[in-house]
């Protein structure tokens, strides 16, 4: 039986970039026949041949100047074809972003952890398969919560990090960072329940 350690890195790569480039296209495409918009830009097999073309060009130069050109030359024909989409009255950029997201997958395959490319392959499907909730989620989200939610992300991710980690005073068994989590958990969990009404 083969494991994973018998098995060439640069062959599970491979694999993963085209079996992740196929599932991506497959996920585009039924979303799409879902939608009625038609089948758009491409098949599966384009979407599988995108992913191998990013790795291919990651792999004939590691300095990621080949892919670089590759990246830039995709662009501009993804655009050109957008152009052309737009004269016949269909405005939808989705296809054109996820292609350009595919062609992604192969350097992420052959430079990072498995993990990671994972991680990017599930939220492009979540994204794509979710995408009829996500837009019932932004019809419902009042435009005034915006602000307060700005707020909040400011309180967790600018502020709570930069503080220390030591004793406020010789008396206080607390530090600056357990004061400031506390405010962002009783500030998320009013948050939450302010919106959820």
């Amino acid at each position: 039986m083969l494991t994973q350690a018998a098995l060439s890195p640069l062959l599970i790569a491979f694999v993963a970039t085209t079996l992740f480039g196929f599932v991506i296209g497959l996920e585009l495409h039924s979303y799409r026949r879902a939608s009625g918009h038609g089948l758009g830009f491409g098949t599966t097999r384009t979407f599988t041949l995108l992913a191998v073309l990013g790795f291919a060009l990651t792999l004939l130069d590691p300095g990621l100047r080949l892919f670089a050109f590759g990246f830039i030359a995709v662009g501009v024909l993804l655009a050109l074809e957008y152009w052309a989409r737009l004269r016949d009255g269909r405005q939808s950029l989705l296809a054109t972003l996820i292609a350009l997201l595919t062609f992604l997958v192969g350097p992420l395959a052959l430079k990072q952890p498995m993990w990671l490319l994972i991680l990017y392959v599930v939220v492009i499907l979540l994204l794509l398969g979710e995408k009829p909730g996500i837009r019932r989620f932004s019809d419902a989200f009042r435009s005034t919560e915006a602000p307060t939610l700005v707020k909040f992300m400011v309180m967790a991710g600018l502020i709570l990090p930069l503080l220390p980690d030591r004793q406020i005073a010789p008396f206080l068994s607390v530090s600056y960072y357990q004061v400031w989590l506390a405010v962002i958990v009783v500030s998320g969990i009013s948050y939450l329940s302010v919106t959820t009404q």
